[in-house]
């Protein structure tokens, strides 16, 4: 078996610098990050945790950092990792909100062997050996460019739904590619319409406290309970009460009588009204 070089062992520059830590996906990637609250199984707007996590972080050459942040590049996990994306995905988009399964709640396969992938306009990459320094040049399309291994503790969630945002911005059409069926498969199972608000008030670390911060939980609450919108009530669902069965008031103190509702018409007497007859003559 080949040896299996740290992520931070490429680079798109021959001198190699100490490497920094990166997210995996980046919480200003607004495109798929919804989408991967509701399909993982996770509260919306919860990427905002998620993204500061160190399930989200890996040690990267600069240049290779901003490929992910662009979109120009991704390590791809190996198909396990992608077909358990793919069926989890599946899973989640197809039951009721909170019958979903989270995407940290189970043991997922090793993302050992991870490929580089890069966007057609980069012709050059370089990797050092990770035991002996050696820097090695690798040339478009990169037929001899080992593979890697995620060292640290970032998820295969995180990276295989990093490699599906570089898929979508660099198609191919691989057939029976597991990418390209998470795709297709987003497409006939959209998310639900919860998540596609702001909610980055709410998950804010320093967010002021307020009167309404239980109405912001239920309402947070209420987004992760049924894909189907509750139904407004209807007219016939309302009380109407008629005016026999409305009780009159109390008497007042100051008058001994009964008070009448504003609403409640009773017949009064008539006063005596001037006759309208012609006056008898003579």
């Amino acid at each position: 078996m080949s040896l299996l070089y740290p992520q931070h062992c490429v680079s798109l520059s021959p001198e190699f610098v100490e490497p920094s830590m990166t997210d995996v996906y980046s919480n200003r990637h607004y495109m798929l990050k919804s989408e991967f609250e509701f399909y993982a199984g996770t509260l919306p707007g919860e990427f905002v945790r998620i993204s500061e996590k160190p399930t989200n972080k890996m040690l990267l050459q600069p240049s290779i950092a901003c490929l992910l942040i662009d979109s120009t590049g991704t390590f791809q996990p190996p198909d396990e990792v992608l077909q358990t994306s793919l069926d989890l995905y599946t899973a989640n988009s197809q039951c009721k909100l909170k019958f979903r399964k989270r995407f940290d709640s189970f043991q997922w396969p090793a993302a050992s062997g991870c490929s580089l992938l890069v966007e057609d306009s980069i012709k050059t990459i370089y990797t050092k050996h990770p035991l002996t320094g050696e820097v090695e040049v690798h040339k478009h399309p990169f037929p001899q460019l080992p593979l890697f291994n995620i060292v640290g503790k970032a998820h295969p969630a995180l990276l295989a739904h990093q490699s599906l945002r570089f898929r979508i911005h660099n198609y191919d059409r691989t057939p029976g590619d597991i990418l390209n069926k998470i795709k297709y498969m987003r497409l006939d199972n959209a998310i639900h319409p919860g998540f596609r608000r702001d909610w980055s008030w709410y998950w804010a670390k320093k967010g002021k406290a307020s009167a309404s911060a239980g109405v912001k939980r239920k309402a947070l609450g209420d987004a992760n309970v049924d894909q189907k919108r509750r139904c407004k009530s209807s007219s016939k669902d309302k009380l109407v009460h008629t005016r026999e069965e409305v009780a009159p008031l109390p008497a007042s103190p100051q008058r001994k009588r009964v008070r009448r509702p504003v609403h409640d018409i009773r017949p009064t007497k008539k006063l005596p009204t001037r006759s309208r007859c012609p006056p008898l003559s003579g």
